[in-house]
């Protein structure tokens, strides 16, 4: 599939590389197919519609920048993901850029997660503990501190009992 970016101009992604957003994103339930892109050495990794040329998010594995993140699925979350048995699921969450790099923000309690084996993803509100939507990106890490694994959401992700 071709994806005709305003932001990175002809972007070819493989078929079975597009996401499925069931729900889509808060905000945007109506854009359901999405394409992770990342560059080799960066901590960010881009989230860009497949539907609208123009929108791309920022996201970073929490876990890189705020040590400790967690995130418990729910059963009904995981249905949503049609998460198996040893399946792998990655976390991440938006990050909002800005001017100044002490003014870049993460939402840490909207993450987006993304089930590897089938490739559907899902926007949650994180119950886990009382995380901010605008915390301070560099709160706990500096830019060279960060993590350099593009594509590696590694916050750790339980299972609700029942789930």
């Amino acid at each position: 599939m071709n994806i005709a970016s305003s932001r990175f101009g002809e972007i070819h992604v493989d078929d079975d590389k597009i996401l499925t957003f069931p729900h889509g994103l808060v905000g945007m339930p109506q854009l359901t197919r999405w394409a992770l892109l990342s560059e080799t050495g960066s901590p960010f990794l881009w989230l860009h519609s497949a539907e609208d040329p123009g929108l791309a998010l920022v996201l970073a594995a929490a876990e890189g920048f705020w040590p400790g993140y967690q995130l418990h699925l729910t059963a009904e979350q995981s249905a949503v993901l049609a998460v198996n048995a040893g399946d792998e699921v990655e976390v991440f969450c938006v990050v909002r850029t800005a001017e100044r790099l002490e003014d870049f923000t993460i939402n840490l309690l909207g993450p987006v997660v993304i089930n590897s084996a089938n490739r559907v993803g899902a926007q949650f509100i994180n119950d886990s503990a009382d995380y901010n939507p605008r915390a301070g990106l560099f709160t706990h890490v500096s830019l060279e501190g960060a993590p350099r694994a593009a594509g590696s959401g590694g916050a750790p992700v339980t299972e609700a009992e029942g789930a």
